[in-house]
């Protein structure tokens, strides 16, 4: 099951949002469910990254 949001883009980049899924010939969705997913999986690693740094400090 998947759950519906209204996003609102500046212009510019609803434009280049539709531009690549048109080239990759994917939906807007999954473009947006694909860069979500990847902000995601980096702040995960920046905190993971964050606790290293504070083990560090300490020794």
């Amino acid at each position: 099951m998947r759950i519906g949001h209204n996003i609102y883009f500046p212009p510019a980049l609803a434009r280049q949002v539709s531009e690549l899924a048109i080239r990759k010939r994917i939906s807007r969705s999954a473009i947006i469910e694909a860069a979500a997913t990847s902000y995601m999986s980096l702040d995960a690693s920046d905190r993971l990254g964050s606790a290293f740094a504070r083990r560090l400090d300490r020794l």
